[in-house]
């Protein structure tokens, strides 16, 4: 639990069934990787910074309840669950692979390009922006919110 501002300034990896709480401002300045069963929460009022690439893996859930930005590449694969409640950007590369589940339900703004292909299910809830080029595999959407492109949507 990390319960005060926080800094990572060398790679991090929780795996297994790690549980990881966020309660205060954290900042990932290496790549940080999840895995396994790990349990990710951002809780409400931690803001929270990748500087580095971010990995999710494996059953892995992610909860982002505070404001967070991705800065480098960010991957979520395998059978990852991702939780979107609170504004969420990513200024790199995002993608979203495997059977992953994605659930925005608070503004979201992708900044570079973004994919979205194997069996994921991705559910739009607030308005998400795509400012770069978005690729849609198989992927399954369900929207019930504004999503606007800037730029390219390729869908296969």
């Amino acid at each position: 639990s990390v319960a005060a501002e926080t800094t990572f300034n060398v790679q991090s990896s929780f795996s297994g069934s790690s549980q990881v709480s966020v309660a205060a401002q954290t900042t990932f300045n290496a790549a940080t990787t999840v895995s396994g069963s790990s349990a990710v929460s951002v809780n409400a009022g931690a803001p929270t910074t990748f500087n580095g690439a971010a990995a999710f893996q494996g059953t892995s859930t992610v909860t982002l309840g505070a404001d967070t930005t991705f800065n480098a590449a960010a991957s979520f694969t395998e059978n990852t669950q991702v939780s979107v409640a609170a504004a969420t950007t990513f200024n790199a590369d995002a993608s979203f692979a495997g059977s992953s589940q994605v659930s925005v339900a608070a503004a979201t703004t992708f900044n570079a390009a973004a994919s979205f292909t194997g069996s994921s299910a991705v559910s739009v809830a607030a308005v998400t922006v795509f400012n770069a080029a978005v690729t849609v595999g198989t992927a399954q959407f369900t929207v019930t919110s504004v999503m606007t492109f800037a730029t390219t949507l390729t869908m296969s």
